[in-house]
């Protein structure tokens, strides 16, 4: 159950969260997903993607509940009542970190636009709550040129208050440079701690250039320092928060 899963092509190792402003890649012909996903309703994007988490947490614990108590009862230790109340009460605080694994994490993807909109208090409320929440963010950078200036800036500074939740790993990366962009990523997914990712990915369209050319684009926005790419990794060794960055 907890490696295969019950049907299908076997147990997901994530599910996806796409705020409605994404909602369109969840309709034929661009749900090409192999995951479970669910489109967020107005606002409900942090609250969406903490339900996911704790119904796949609630499906988990109850199979860790059963393999603890096997283990006991297989060394002869199992003890009814002492045991059954510490197992009944179990919560993600509790679990080792192997048994963390074994839940699957959950993937916010959304725009800057909604990033902005969702306000300081839900995002604080979705990473503090100590699960392995990610929140990729697509940064289409598509300002008009007369507020330009602001519009980069803000986004620029727009996660310097989540320093404050020390457990959060902060990244922003742009699609055009793998070498930086790849190894974040691994970094993230393989973390059972919170992130918020920021992924310079411009709307060429919307530019009057030839959407062949993508990748100048961004090359000319971490060049001109309009995009600053970085990465911010709590788990770092030491109490210095210049080391924990990575630029």
């Amino acid at each position: 159950a907890l490696k295969e899963g019950f049907s299908g092509v076997g147990r997901a190792n994530y599910s996806v969260i796409l705020d409605q402003s994404m909602g369109a890649f969840a309709q034929y012909p661009w749900n090409n997903f192999t995951v479970p996903v669910l489109v967020a309703g107005k606002g409900e994007t942090a609250q969406t993607a903490l339900g996911a988490f704790e119904g796949q947490l609630r499906h988990t614990i109850d199979q860790i509940k059963l393999l603890r108590r096997s283990d006991l009862e297989a060394i002869d230790k199992y003890d009814p009542s002492v045991h059954d109340f510490q197992i009944a009460g179990l919560t993600w605080a509790q679990l080792t970190e192997e048994e963390r694994k074994i839940v699957p994490p959950v993937f916010v993807l959304a725009t800057q636009k909604m990033y902005k909109s969702l306000g300081d208090s839900q995002m604080i409320e979705l990473l503090e709550s100590g699960y392995p929440i990610k929140v990729i963010i697509v940064d289409n950078v598509n300002p008009k040129p007369e507020h330009a200036a602001a519009i980069m800036a803000a986004n620029a500074n727009a996660f310097w208050n989540l320093l404050a939740n020390g457990n959060t790993h902060l990244s922003r990366v742009s699609l055009a440079d793998v070498n930086h962009m790849h190894p974040e990523l691994e970094t993230i997914i393989g973390s059972m701690n919170s992130a918020v990712v920021s992924i310079l990915c411009p709307n060429t369209f919307s530019h009057d250039i030839n959407p062949q050319r993508w990748q100048q684009l961004s090359n000319l926005a971490v060049n001109t320092r309009s995009f600053n790419p970085y990465g911010f990794n709590p788990l770092t060794e030491g109490i210095s928060v210049g080391k924990k960055f990575n630029t």
